[in-house]
C-alpha cells in the first residue's frame, strides 16, 4: 500500500500516480482504514510468527471477529466520531486552500490550479524537462555516458578508499558498482540505437566522454559539447529552482513557528534547519554543475549571500527582481495542491458518510426482522431466547442511537 495520510517521504511521483489522496472519488477511507487494522494487529504479530499455519488462520479469524464484534456494539458512535472528524478537517483544509490561493494571488499566480499542475508534471517528469523529446536524446545520452564513466572510475579507485574506511566497505562499493554498471551499460546501448549511432559514432562520443571527466583538453565533438551544455543549463536551473522552493518554505516555517506553541515551534524549527541545510548542499550540486568541464573553480556565493537568501522580499542573485519564477510557481501550486486534494477527500468522506447511515439503518431493520424470526422459532421449541434478546436490544439500541445522531440523511 502507497503511504497515505503520512507518506511525505515515499517517492512523490509514485505518490502522484498510485495513492489514493490524490484519486477521485477514493475519500479517506481504504489507506486509513488499512492502517487502523495494522495496527490493531501489530500487537500479536510476535505471537502469530511462532503459530503453524492452521492455527495461524483461525487466530487471525478469530482476531478479526472480536474486532468486528467490538466494533458493531460502537458503530453509531464510531460513524458520528468519524463524520465529526471528517467535518472538523474539511472546514480546516477549506481554510488552508483560501489561505493558499490568496498568497498566491499576493505573488502574482492568479491561477493556483495551472501552478499545481506545474508542480504534479515537474514531479512526475523529474529529470526530463527538455521540450522537445527528440531534442532530449542526445542530453540523456550524454548524462547516461558521464554516469557510466564515473561508476566505472569509483569501481577501480575503490582499493584505494581502504585509507579512510574498512575493507569490507571498500568490497561493498566494489560489489555494488559492478550492477550499477551493467545496467547503465544497457542502458547506453538502447539510447544509441534511438540515436541511430554507428559503432564509430558511438566511440567518438564515449571518448568525448572520458575526455571531459578526465580534465584533458582534448576538443571535444561538438553534437557531444552541444548535448553537455544543454545538460549543464538544465541541472543548474534545476537546483536554482529547487534553491528557491526550500527558501520559502523556509520562510513559511519560521512565520508558522512565531505563533506556535513550544512544541510545535520546535518541530517548526527543526525543519527550517534541515531544510537550509538542504540548500546548502543544493547550492554545492548547482557549483558542481557550472564548473563541470570548465577546468577550474567558479562564483560561489558567500556566507552572507547564502543568510540572505533566507530574508523575506530576498531575490537570489540569478533571478531578475519582481519576476515570478517557476519556483514560486511550483512552491504556491504545491501548497494550494495539497490543501486541495484533503479537502477533496474530506468532502467525498462527509457523503460516504452519510450513504453508510442509510446502509446501516437498512441493516439493522433487517436483523432486527431475522432475530424476531429465530427468537419466535426458538420459543416453539422451548429453547433458550437469552442470546437471541442480547442481540435484539443491541440491535434496538443502536437503531435509537443511529436517530439522534448529527449525520444528515443523503441527498
Amino acid at each position: 500500500m502507497v503511504n497515505w495520510l503520512h507518506g511525505s517521504g515515499h517517492d512523490l511521483a509514485c505518490q502522484l500516480s498510485n495513492s489514493g489522496l490524490y484519486k477521485q472519488d477514493a475519500g479517506r477511507r481504504i489507506g486509513e482504514q488499512t492502517e487502523q487494522l495494522w495496527s490493531q494487529t501489530k500487537a500479536i504479530a510476535g505471537l502469530v510468527r511462532y503459530m503453524t499455519k492452521h492455527h495461524r488462520r483461525d487466530f487471525i479469524e478469530a482476531l478479526l471477529t472480536v474486532l468486528g464484534r467490538d466494533k458493531l456494539q460502537r458503530i453509531v458512535r464510531l460513524l458520528e466520531t468519524k463524520y465529526k472528524d471528517t467535518q472538523r478537517l474539511y472546514d480546516e483544509y477549506t481554510r488552508r486552500e483560501e489561505e493558499a490561493t490568496a498568497t498566491a494571488n499576493a505573488s502574482g499566480i492568479t491561477n493556483v490550479w495551472a501552478a499545481a499542475e506545474e508542480w504534479m508534471q515537474a514531479n512526475l517528469l523529474r529529470g526530463k524537462k527538455v521540450d522537445n523529446e527528440e531534442d532530449s536524446k542526445p542530453v540523456e545520452y550524454v548524462e547516461l555516458l558521464l554516469h557510466h564513466v564515473e561508476l566505472k572510475q569509483l569501481k577501480r579507485k575503490a582499493p584505494a578508499l581502504a585509507v579512510v574506511s574498512s575493507p569490507s566497505a571498500v568490497t561493498l562499493t566494489a560489489a555494488s558498482t559492478d550492477a550499477q554498471v551493467a545496467r547503465t551499460a544497457k542502458a547506453i546501448a538502447q539510447a544509441e540505437l534511438k540515436l541511430e549511432l554507428g559503432p564509430a559514432a558511438a566511440a567518438e562520443w564515449r571518448k568525448s566522454a572520458v575526455t571531459i571527466t578526465s580534465g584533458t583538453e582534448t576538443p571535444l565533438l561538438p553534437d557531444f559539447a552541444a548535448a553537455l551544455a544543454r545538460l549543464k543549463q538544465r541541472e543548474v536551473s534545476r537546483c536554482q529552482d529547487r534553491v528557491e522552493e526550500l527558501v520559502l518554505e523556509i520562510q513559511q516555517l519560521e512565520l508558522r513557528q512565531a505563533g506556535a506553541a513550544d512544541k510545535a515551534a520546535k518541530t517548526a524549527r527543526k525543519s527550517a534547519q534541515r531544510k537550509r541545510g538542504q540548500v546548502r548542499a543544493t547550492l554545492e550540486e548547482m557549483y558542481v554543475w557550472q564548473q563541470f568541464g570548465n577546468g577550474g573553480d567558479g562564483a560561489r556565493l558567500t556566507d552572507s549571500d547564502v543568510r540572505g537568501l533566507f530574508q523575506p522580499g530576498s531575490q537570489p542573485p540569478w533571478r531578475a527582481p519582481g519576476v515570478t519564477t517557476a519556483a514560486q510557481r511550483m512552491y504556491h501550486g504545491r501548497r494550494f495542491l495539497e490543501a486541495a486534494v484533503h479537502r477533496a477527500r474530506a468532502g467525498e468522506e462527509l457523503g460516504i458518510l452519510t450513504v453508510e447511515k442509510a446502509r446501516l439503518a437498512r441493516w439493522l431493520e433487517v436483523v432486527q426482522v431475522q432475530l424476531g424470526v429465530a427468537r419466535a422459532k426458538r420459543q416453539e421449541c422451548a429453547g433458550s431466547v437469552f442470546l437471541l434478546d442480547q442481540h435484539l436490544a443491541l440491535v434496538q439500541d443502536l437503531k435509537s442511537q443511529l436517530q439522534h445522531t448529527s449525520i444528515p440523511d443523503p441527498s
